[in-house]
C-alpha cells in the first residue's frame, strides 16, 4: 500500500471542510433578482448562447470562466478552473468541472479535481477526486475519494472513499471505506469498511467490518465484524463476530460469535457460543452455552437452558431448569417446577404434559 504524502494529507485537510462550508461564504437570504444580458464576459453568439469566456451569469452553449460568481443559470458545459463564490443560486445544467466547482443546482454531471459542491441539491453524476458535498439532496452515481455528503437525503450509488454520508435518507448502493451513516433510514445495499449506520431504520443488505447498526430497527441480511444491533427490532439474517441484538426483538435467523439477545423476545432461529437471552420469550430453536428466557417454545440446544417461566417443547443440554414444564429436558440435571415429589429433578430425562 502506497502512504499518502504530507501534501496530499495538508490537501486533504484543506479541502474537504472548505468545500462542506463553502455555502456559508456571505450567503444571499433570498434569491437576488435577475440581471439584465448575458454577464460581463466575452461572448461569441447571439442570445446568450454560443461560446463564453468569463463570469457571463447566464449562458447556454461552451462557458469557460477562472472563478463563477453570482451566476443565475447556465446550460452546457461549463469550465470552472477555481473555487466558486458567491454562486449559491446558481444553476448548472450539463456538464461542470473545475478544480472545486461550486453551485446552488447541478443537474447532469459534476467532476471536480479537488471536490465539487452544491449549496442546495446535485443530480446526475458527480465526482470528486476528494469529495462531493450537497447542502441538501444529492441523487444518481456521487463518488468522492475521501466522502460523499449530503445533508438530507442521497440515493443512487453513492461512494466515500472514507465515508459517504446522508443526512436523513439514504438509499440504493452506499459504500464507505470507513462508514456509511444515514441521518434517519438507510435502505439497499449499504457497506462500511468500519460501520454501516442508519439513524432510524435500516433496510436491505448491510456490511461493517465491525458495525451494523439501526437506531431504531434494522430488516434485512446483517453482517458485521463485531455486532449487529436493531434500536428496537431486529429481522432478517444477521450474522456478527461477537453480538447480535434486537433491543426490542430479535427475528429471523441470528448467529453471533458470543451472544444473541432480544431485549424483550426472541422468535426463530438464534445461535451463539456463549449466550442466547430474551428478557421474556423465546420461540422457535436457540442452540448456545446457556439459553435463558422467561418463556420458551421450541428447542434449546445448550450446556445450561434455564426458563424462569414456561418451557414448552425440548431443552437439551447438561442443566435444565424450567419453573413451569410443558414438554421434554434431557440432560444431566432436568429441574421441573411443576412436577411432584421425585419427578421434580429427575436425572436423564425429565417430562411434563397437562
Amino acid at each position: 500500500m502506497v502512504r499518502p504524502s504530507t501534501a496530499v494529507l495538508l490537501i486533504t485537510l484543506l479541502a474537504i471542510p472548505r468545500a462542506a462550508h463553502a455555502q456559508q461564504d456571505s450567503l444571499p437570504q433570498e434569491r437576488p433578482d435577475p440581471k439584465p444580458g448575458c454577464g460581463a464576459a466575452l461572448n461569441i453568439g447571439a442570445g446568450c448562447s454560443g461560446f463564453s469566456i468569463g463570469n457571463s451569469h447566464r449562458w447556454n452553449g461552451l462557458r469557460i470562466n477562472f472563478m463563477d460568481r453570482h451566476v443565475e443559470q447556465i446550460n452546457g458545459l461549463n469550465i470552472t478552473f477555481w473555487r466558486s463564490n458567491r454562486n449559491s443560486w446558481a444553476t448548472v445544467n450539463g456538464l461542470s468541472a473545475g478544480i472545486a466547482p461550486q453551485a446552488g443546482w447541478y443537474h447532469g454531471v459534476q467532476l471536480g479535481v479537488l471536490a465539487v459542491v452544491a449549496d442546495s441539491s446535485m443530480t446526475g453524476l458527480s465526482a470528486g477526486i476528494l469529495a462531493v458535498v450537497s447542502g441538501a439532496s444529492m441523487s444518481g452515481i456521487n463518488v468522492g475519494g475521501l466522502a460523499a455528503v449530503s445533508g438530507s437525503s442521497m440515493e443512487g450509488l453513492n461512494v466515500g472513499g472514507l465515508a459517504a454520508v446522508g443526512g436523513s435518507y439514504m438509499g440504493g448502493v452506499n459504500v464507505g471505506g470507513l462508514a456509511a451513516v444515514a441521518g434517519s433510514d438507510m435502505a439497499g445495499l449499504n457497506v462500511g469498511g468500519l460501520a454501516t449506520i442508519g439513524g432510524d431504520a435500516l433496510y436491505g443488505i448491510s456490511v461493517a467490518g465491525l458495525a451494523t447498526i439501526g437506531g431504531t430497527s434494522a430488516t434485512g441480511i446483517n453482517v458485521a465484524g463485531l455486532s449487529v444491533v436493531g434500536g428496537t427490532d431486529l429481522t432478517g439474517f444477521n450474522v456478527a463476530g461477537l453480538s447480535v441484538v434486537g433491543g426490542t426483538n430479535l427475528r429471523g435467523f441470528s448467529v453471533a460469535g458470543l451472544n444473541a439477545t432480544g431485549g424483550v423476545g426472541i422468535q426463530g432461529f438464534a445461535a451463539a457460543v456463549a449466550h442466547v437471552r430474551a428478557d421474556s420469550s423465546i420461540q422457535g430453536f436457540t442452540a448456545s452455552l446457556w439459553n435463558r428466557s422467561e418463556d420458551h417454545a421450541g428447542v434449546a440446544i445448550g450446556y445450561a437452558n434455564t426458563f424462569t417461566g414456561r418451557q414448552q417443547g425440548l431443552s437439551i443440554g447438561v442443566v435444565n431448569y424450567a419453573v413451569e414444564l410443558e414438554g421434554v429436558q434431557i440432560g444431566l440435571l432436568n429441574i421441573a417446577e411443576n412436577n411432584k415429589g421425585i419427578f421434580r429433578v429427575l436425572p436423564l430425562i425429565n417430562a411434563h404434559f397437562d
